[in-house]
């Protein structure tokens, strides 16, 4: 929301915190994303986690595979079972680029790790440089095992994972909670695993509300703000939307086993934001990465260095200060 409070669209909500006592209860790194000038200018109602694995069990039973891919070694491998075995390797999802762009970013980030992944954001780590260039060549390795059909959006590609029609899916959480509205089974009709590559890592994104300036109805728009940060409001939302409160004191019961296991893996993981989702940089760069990404999906980057140059000088156009 960076590019908002630097327009002076937003309201500053730093009071709300103090009297609603979110200060004590929201995690001090992700108020820190929300703050400018000293001033906090949202509400987050939950963390999502974008990097996670998705597969039919079934489907890998039938292909030989056994256990969740660790590295992207193993993932190669596995993809190629999958292919062996009849079936696309991995769900792909080009429609509105974001979901190719999502896919990308976690490739980044399994490629070279957090501390060189973070440094493409902050300019210590060159789009023009080795660790780019090997994550490209991982990330048109996977493409190669994907869906011929590079129109479907992510719940057409999702569908083909757990109907058994293809291997994998990396996709964010809110895919289970699609699924569970769709009548499947967690642990049954699909299951999960950390996006190999990025085990010990959890790359994060979360929804937040905020008060506009000059806003009509102030005064429901802060009711409803309270409510977005409150326990029961979170506790209630959250299990639905398939995401983890951001609240330290929520009930864990309340969530499945999935999102138990994220919320075990949030306090403990190295955390990473996600740049598709708009933690890492601002609006101008992200509209762009995912034209790039999707461009170069579809067959239009020249190259795979050319690729490179267009996401390097999507950065120089875009900076965050």
């Amino acid at each position: 929301i960076a590019s908002y409070i630097k327009a002076g669209n937003l309201e500053d909500l730093t009071d709300l915190y103090a009297s609603e006592g979110w200060d004590k209860v929201f995690p001090a790194g992700l108020i820190k994303t929300l703050t400018i000038g000293g001033k906090i200018y949202g509400v987050p109602v939950n963390i999502h986690r974008a990097n996670v694995l998705w597969w039919n069990p079934a489907a890998a039973k039938k292909a030989g595979i056994t256990a969740a891919p660790k590295t992207l070694a193993e993932l190669f491998a596995d993809l190629e079972k999958f292919k062996k075995s009849g079936i696309d390797g991995i769900a792909l999802a080009g429609n509105g680029d974001w979901a190719i762009a999502h896919l990308f970013d976690y490739t980044l980030l399994a490629s070279m790790g957090p501390d060189k992944f973070n440094g493409l954001w902050d300019g210590t780590t060159s789009w023009s440089g080795p660790e780019v260039k090997a994550a490209i060549a991982n990330f048109k390795k996977i493409l190669s095992y994907g869906n011929s059909d590079k129109s479907l959006d992510w719940p057409t590609a999702g569908k083909l994972v757990t109907s058994g029609k293809a291997g994998f899916f990396i996709m964010g959480d809110w895919a289970s909670a699609q699924w569970q509205s769709d009548g499947l089974k967690l642990g049954t009709d699909y299951t999960f695993a950390a996006a190999p590559g990025t085990v010990g890592i959890y790359q994060w994104l979360s929804d937040s509300f905020t008060l506009p300036v000059g806003a009509k109805h102030k005064e429901a728009a802060l009711a409803w703000l309270k409510v977005c940060g409150s326990l029961a409001g979170q506790d209630t939302f959250n299990p639905l939307k398939g995401s983890i409160a951001v609240r330290t004191d929520s009930d864990p019961t309340k969530y499945d086993a999935y999102l138990q296991s994220a919320m075990a893996d949030w306090k403990k993981d190295t955390l990473v934001g996600s740049t598709v989702h708009g933690v890492n940089m601002n609006n101008g760069f992200m509209a762009a990465y995912n034209t790039v990404v999707g461009k170069y999906y579809n067959g239009g980057a020249k190259d795979d260095a050319g690729f490179a140059k267009e996401l390097a000088a999507a950065f120089t156009a875009n900076p965050n200060a």
